[in-house]
């Protein structure tokens, strides 16, 4: 018998919800976004720009990593390994994307910085549940 369970659907809901965001961002032009008209300095630019990159694709990786906890018991080093391989993915047809966007380029800087946020956040997701699981076997 076919069961729903609710918090995987919700949270695959979550992560078509966010990929829709990252490509929503991407749609915008060049000459409207925040990066470009919220400041003169290159540098400060750079930095949110390369703090969006990074927070995006982590945000990503990290809810790919519970979704992907909850459908099925895959060892941690395959999980992490779908779903950098699902982010990694996901960010170069963003940059490809982006290419096509008026006054917008893609970027291997871009796609570097993307790829460093989905490390971090499968490594943090990692973190959190080794933490969650070593406090499991001594709170009984």
């Amino acid at each position: 018998m076919f069961t729903v369970n609710i918090k995987q659907i919700s949270l695959w809901i979550t992560i078509i919800i966010w990929a829709y965001f990252i490509y929503f961002v991407s749609s915008i032009s060049g000459q409207s976004t925040i990066m470009n008209s919220a400041t003169t300095n290159l540098l400060a630019g750079h930095a949110l720009e390369w703090a969006y990159h990074f927070s995006a694709f982590g945000i990503l990786s990290l809810l790919l990593c519970f979704a992907i906890n909850i459908e099925n018991k895959l060892y941690v080093c395959k999980r992490s390994l779908i779903v950098l391989i699902i982010a990694v993915s996901y960010s170069i047809t963003d940059e490809w994307h982006q290419s096509m966007v008026a006054y917008r380029t893609a970027s291997l800087g871009d796609l570097l910085i993307d790829s460093i946020g989905c490390v971090s956040a499968i490594t943090v997701a990692k973190l959190i549940r080794f933490k969650l699981s070593f406090n499991s076997q001594y709170d009984k």
